[in-house]
C-alpha cells in the first residue's frame, strides 16, 4: 500500500468464479478449476475519505474475445508428444503475450530458477 500524492493506491487479487467472488488475497493466490484471477488496483484519493461512502462498479469482459489461440494446433492424433505440448504451450504464451501487450498490458515472466 501506497500513499503518494494524497492517493492511496494499494493492489488485491479477485478469485472468481462463474457464480461468485470466491476470496480476496493480497498475494497472487493458486485458483482451482473455473476460476480465475482479476488482479485490481485501487487507487482512492484522500479527500474521498468522507460521507457518503463512494461505490464503484467494476466489470471484466473477455479480453480474448475474437481471438482464436487453437488456431497454431492442428491435432492429427489422438495423442502428442512432449516436446510438440511445449511447442504448442511456447505459441500461445507468445501470442498471449501479444494480446496483452496490444491493449496496453505488461507482462512479467517470473525468475528461473538455477537449474531451469
Amino acid at each position: 500500500m501506497s500513499g503518494k500524492g494524497g492517493v492511496m493506491t494499494d493492489r488485491v487479487f479477485l478469485v472468481v468464479s462463474p457464480d461468485r467472488v470466491v476470496r480476496m488475497n493480497k498475494q497472487m493466490p493458486e485458483v482451482n478449476r473455473d476460476e480465475i484471477i482479476v488482479p485490481l488496483t485501487v487507487k482512492v484519493e484522500r479527500s474521498a475519505f468522507r460521507s457518503p461512502t463512494v461505490a464503484r462498479e467494476i466489470y471484466v469482459a473477455d479480453p480474448l474475445e475474437g481471438v482464436n489461440l487453437d488456431q497454431d494446433v492442428e491435432l492429427r492424433k489422438d495423442v502428442i508428444t512432449q516436446a510438440e505440448a511445449e511447442l504448442i504451450i511456447q505459441r500461445r504464451l507468445r501470442r498471449m503475450t501479444e494480446i496483452i501487450t496490444e491493449h496496453g498490458g505488461k507482462v512479467e515472466w517470473p525468475e528461473e530458477e538455477p537449474g531451469d
